[in-house]
């Protein structure tokens, strides 16, 4: 088995947004993509876990960027699982674009159980976790992310194009969310340098979503909560630095 998993992909013309660069939640779907190649090849994919009643779930990740790839750029993503925090899974991402690295990312996932809703531990293959022990993409951000009580508001209803085969919002739609609550102004005139989401509640069909946004120096923080209970269903907190 391979401790560290490669594949390739072209960014495309409806990979991108108004800058020709890779739009960050397409870049989410990269990740997610590979992820699951490499936890198939570990026998840990979907329909392994699947047959044991098991789900996988992002519970956070966190992106460091140098540079956004264009469209038609070919690029190569490494991944590697590097081991286990308490009842989490923790994965990497590298991006590189003709050898020269462009993004790092980490990742912390769960495995559910679909009918109690609990955690559960699934060995990873003993060699896998002995050759990428210590082995990590990034250096995450140890405070937790502050609440945000008052900023900008949006409610967003959960539609077709937000759910998964769970009937729950795919991660990757937080991300346009959050970006989308950004100024294209502002995306003109900036890079992102970091991107961290928390996945704390899952969000269902026929739910809304109240986002609360607060910039402060570059830093754009975000909570979203689900209307009707108010159960926070995310975090997040996006750094950016002006453009040269």
């Amino acid at each position: 088995m391979l401790p560290v998993w490669k594949d390739e992909f072209v960014i495309r013309s409806y990979d991108i947004d108004c800058k020709n660069q890779l739009r960050i939640s397409n870049l989410c779907s990269y990740f997610q993509e590979i992820a699951g190649h490499h936890a198939d090849h570990l026998e840990l994919g979907f329909h392994h876990i699947r047959r044991q009643g098991l789900v996988w779930v992002l519970a956070r990740i966190e992106i460091q960027f140098k540079k956004l790839p264009r469209w038609g750029d070919s690029i190569t993503i490494e991944t590697w699982p590097s081991g286990n925090e308490r009842l989490y899974y923790r994965r990497e991402f590298v991006v590189k674009h003709h050898e020269k690295e462009m993004i790092r990312a980490s990742s912390f996932w769960l495995l559910i159980n679909m009918y109690t809703h609990r955690p559960k531990i699934l060995p990873l293959p003993e060699e896998i976790e002995k050759q990428n022990a210590g082995k990590y993409a990034t250096v995450v951000m140890s405070e937790d992310i502050p609440s945000v009580c008052e900023g900008e508001k949006v409610v967003i209803p959960v539609r077709y194009n937000d759910l998964d085969f769970n009937f729950h919002v795919n991660n990757i739609r937080y991300v346009a969310w959050i970006t989308d609550m950004i100024s294209v102004d502002y995306f003109i005139n900036h890079i992102p340098e970091f991107l961290r989401i928390d996945f704390k509640h899952e969000v269902k069909a026929g739910e809304s979503v109240e986002i609360i946004n607060k910039n402060t120096e570059n830093t754009f923080v975000f909570e979203g909560k689900i209307r009707g209970n108010n159960a926070i269903c995310f975090r997040a907190l996006m750094r950016f630095c002006e453009s040269h």
